[in-house]
């Protein structure tokens, strides 16, 4: 398709204004609400036209919108070697509580390691023991059980 179709389609889906708003954008991206393209417009290449304001609305252009669909342009765009996949999260990260979180972990380890020392040197002494002493062997008979009255 050309230019000049696609805008027509555009004009004939969303009406015959010259922008987009956000709820016409959460369409066209198949977006499921109007707060997922805002959280679109606010990350830096977040949308893949340029973003204008009509009052206080930020909007698109058709015809920009028009133009790069007609280009096939907006393409997938494989993450960057190096860089993290997942946007940055939201709240800072507490440095000391990082540090206490790495302290902590690094003590798990060791008492892993301790109890598995633990567990060999128990292995150890039971083989070392020798079983077959006749003194352990010979046990002495059960009295029998009397009988009780009631």
């Amino acid at each position: 398709m050309n230019k000049s179709e696609i805008l027509a389609d555009l004009r004939k889906q969303f009406g015959p204004g010259a922008y987009l708003y956000a709820k016409d954008i959460a369409v066209l991206l198949n977006k499921p609400s109007v707060g997922a393209v805002y959280e679109l417009m606010k990350r830096k290449g977040g949308l893949p036209w340029p973003i204008t304001y009509v009052g206080k609305s930020p909007t698109v252009k058709v015809y920009d919108v028009a133009e790069s669909l007609a280009d096939d342009s907006i393409k997938a765009k494989p993450p960057e070697p190096g860089k993290p996949v997942l946007p940055p999260p939201k709240h800072k990260i507490n440095k000391e509580l990082t540090k206490a979180i790495g302290l902590l972990r690094g003590q798990q380890q060791f008492i892993d390691q301790v109890c598995a020392e633990i567990d060999s040197l128990i292995l150890e002494s039971e083989i070392a023991m020798p079983s077959d002493d006749p003194e352990k062997k010979t046990k002495k008979p059960r009295k029998p059980e009397k009988p009780r009255t009631v």
